[in-house]
C-alpha cells in the first residue's frame, strides 16, 4: 500500500503501517492528522482489521528548531503517546535523525549475541578462529550493517561508535588482550574496520542503483533492466551454422586483449564480402558486452539495408542464450529482441563454433582484434555492476591500507604485518601477545596495571626480546631448538619449532604470575 500527497504519505508493508505528515509548524499536525486518521480506521473497519492503539506510536522530526509543541493524534479516540525513538522495519529512528540510538540498540544485541558465542569459544579452547570469523561476517555484521544504506553518516562520531561495536567479536577471533587496538584487531583477524565496509556497501549501492549520475550521459548502461509484460515476452531461436547459402550471411564478433576491447561484423553475399564495420568499445566492456554489440549493430545494419532472408552468425553461445531466454530483463539485450520481431525481413540468428576455420567466423574475428588498435572510442558502457563492486572493494582495502600506515596504535603488530589482507586469521591466545605486545609480558604489565618491568630471571626489563631471546630461564629449552637465534622476532615465528617455544614460554609465564 502507498499513498502520497503534497504533505502527506501513506507507506505500508505487511502490518506496518506509517503516515508522514509534513508542516511549516507542529501543531498543525493535529488538525491534518483527523481526516487521515478517520480514514484509515473506517478502511480497516471494511476488512475487520483492528490497529493497536498500545502499539501506535508517533514521532516528529525536528529542523533547526527544538520541539516544543506535541500534537494530539488520535486512534478510535485515544490519543497515541509521542516517543523519542521509533522502530520502523529494524531501524530505529530518533527526533534528530542522528541514529546513534539505533547504534546503541545494536549494540546491546551484538553484546548479548557475543556473550553467547564467547561460551563455546575462549582464550585457549572452543571453536577455531575461523569459525568464529565466519560466525562475524555471516551473522553479527550483517545485524549492524542492516539498512546501512538509510542510516549511515560519514562522521566522526557515528564511525566510533561503529568501531566500538566491531570490538567485541574481534576480541572473540584473535583471543587478544582488551588492551589491544581496534586496529592490530582488525589486522589480525583479517576483519575490515566496519566504518570502511559502510562506506563501501553505500557507495555500492549508490552506483548501482544509479544515485550517482553517469557525468557521461551517452554512454550505454548495459545492466539496466525493466519489467516486461507476460504478454511481450518473446523467445528468438537459434540454429547451427552449416555453411553459406546464395543469400546474405552476417557474421559478427567480438575481442578483448590487453584491456582492450573491439566489436566487428562483416556482411556476405553467397562467398564474397560486400562490407564490413569495426568498433572499439571503452576498456571497461567485456567479451560477452561487445558480441550483443555486434549483433545489435549488425542488425541494425540489416535493418537500414532491408535486407530479406539473412543469416546472422556468431560464435558466442550466451549471447544467443541471452536472446532465446523469456526471463531476460536487460533493456539492451531485450531492444534487440524487438528489432528481429518487428523487422519485416527474415533473420535467422545462427551459431559457429569459434576458431574452426570458417570463413566469415575468421574474417570477423580479425576485425574484432583489428578494432582494438583504433584511437577513438565508439561507443562508451557504463561500469558494470561486477567492475562496481571490484573498484569499491579495491579502494576499501588501499583505505584501509592508507590508515594501517598512518595509525599511530599497534605499533608492535606493524613490525609483524605490514599489510593489511582480508584472508589472515590469527586467533592463538599465546602468541598474539607477541603480535600485540599486551599480554604477560612485565613491560605490559607495568605500562597498563602498575608492576614492576623487571624481568621474572631479575636480570633485564621483561620484554619480549629478552624473555623469548634472552632470558637464562629458558636458556636449556632454547638451546634445543637448535635454531639461529639472531633473525628478528617475525622471521623466527615463522618456524613452527619457534612457535612451540613461545608457548611454552607464555605459558610459564601465566603460571608464574599466578603463582606470585
Amino acid at each position: 500500500m502507498f499513498l502520497e500527497q503534497e504533505n502527506f504519505l501513506v507507506q505500508a508493508f505487511a502490518d506496518d503501517f506509517v503516515i508522514l505528515l509534513k508542516a511549516s509548524a507542529s501543531y498543525r499536525f493535529t488538525e491534518m492528522s483527523k481526516e487521515i486518521m478517520l480514514k484509515f480506521e473506517s478502511w480497516a473497519t471494511k476488512y475487520n482489521l483492528v490497529f493497536s492503539e498500545n502499539k501506535s506510536k508517533y514521532i516528529m522530526f525536528k529542523v533547526k528548531k527544538t520541539i516544543t509543541h506535541f500534537p494530539g493524534i488520535y486512534l478510535y479516540g485515544k490519543r497515541i503517546s509521542y516517543t523519542n525513538e521509533l522502530k520502523y522495519l529494524g531501524i530505529v529512528f530518533d527526533p534528530n535523525q542522528s541514529f546513534m540510538i539505533h547504534l546503541d540498540r545494536i549494540q546491546e544485541k551484538i553484546v548479548r549475541l557475543n556473550e553467547k558465542l564467547r561460551r563455546i569459544t575462549r582464550a585457549t579452547w572452543g571453536l577455531r578462529p575461523e569459525m568464529v570469523k565466519e560466525i562475524y561476517l555471516s551473522i553479527l555484521e550483517r545485524i549492524i550493517l542492516y539498512g546501512v544504506e538509510i542510516w549511515y553518516r560519514d562522521r566522526v562520531k557515528m564511525n566510533a561508535k561503529l568501531l566500538q561495536i566491531q570490538r567485541y567479536p574481534l576480541l572473540s577471533i584473535t583471543k587478544a588482550y582488551r588492551t589491544t587496538s581496534n586496529e592490530a584487531l582488525q589486522i589480525l583477524s583479517g576483519c575490515v574496520p566496519i566504518d570502511l565496509k559502510a562506506q563501501m556497501i553505500v557507495e555500492m549501492d549508490s552506483n548501482i542503483r544509479g544515485v550517482a549520475l553517469s557525468d557521461n550521459t551517452h554512454s550505454i548502461d548495459f545492466e539496466i533492466e525493466e519489467r516486461i509484460k507476460p504478454w511481450e515476452i518473446s523467445r528468438i531461436s537459434w540454429d547451427y551454422f552449416a555453411n553459406m547459402c546464395n543469400r546474405f550471411s552476417v557474421f559478427t564478433d567480438g575481442s578483448k586483449m590487453n584491456g582492450k576491447v573491439g566489436s566487428a561484423f562483416v556482411i556476405y553475399l553467397g562467398e564474397d564480402e560486400i562490407d564490413s564495420f569495426t568498433y572499439r568499445l571503452s576498456d571497461n566492456s567485456s567479451v560477452f558486452m561487445a558480441e550483443v554489440f555486434a549483433i545489435n549493430k549488425a542488425i541494425d545494419e540489416i535493418i537500414l539495408r532491408n535486407l530479406d532472408h539473412v543469416d546472422l552468425i556468431t560464435d558466442s553461445r550466451s549471447a544467443l542464450m541471452a536472446l532465446d531466454s523469456p526471463f531476460e530483463k536487460r533493456v539492451y539485450v531485450n531492444s534487440i529482441k524487438r528489432k528481429i520481431v518487428n523487422y519485416s525481413g527474415e533473420i535467422n540468428l545462427k551459431w559457429v563454433r569459434a576458431h574452426k576455420g570458417t570463413k566469415g567466423n575468421e574474417r570477423a574475428d580479425y576485425l574484432a582484434k583489428l578494432a582494438i588498435e583504433k584511437q577513438e572510442i565508439d561507443c562508451l558502457f557504463h561500469e558494470t555492476r561486477t567492475e562496481t563492486r571490484l573498484r569499491v572493494k579495491q579502494n576499501m582495502i588501499q583505505s584501509w591500507q592508507t590508515r594501517w600506515d598512518s595509525s599511530k596504535n599497534g605499533k608492535v603488530t606493524r613490525e609483524f604485518f605490514k599489510k593489511v589482507c582480508v584472508k589472515r586469521v590469527q586467533g592463538d591466545f599465546y602468541l598474539n601477545q607477541i603480535y600485540t605486545g599486551h599480554g604477560i609480558f612485565r613491560t605490559h604489565q607495568y605500562r597498563f596495571f602498575s608492576k614492576t618491568n623487571v624481568c621474572h630471571c631479575g636480570d633485564e626489563i621483561g620484554d619480549m626480546q629478552h624473555v623469548l631471546l634472552e632470558c637464562r630461564l629458558w636458556s636449556i629449552q632454547r638451546n634445543q631448538l637448535k635454531i639461529k637465534l639472531n633473525n628478528s622476532l617475525k622471521i623466527l615465528l615463522g618456524q613452527e619449532k619457534f612457535r612451540i617455544f613461545c608457548r611454552f614460554v607464555i605459558q610459564s609465564l601465566l603460571n608464574l604470575e599466578i603463582e606470585t
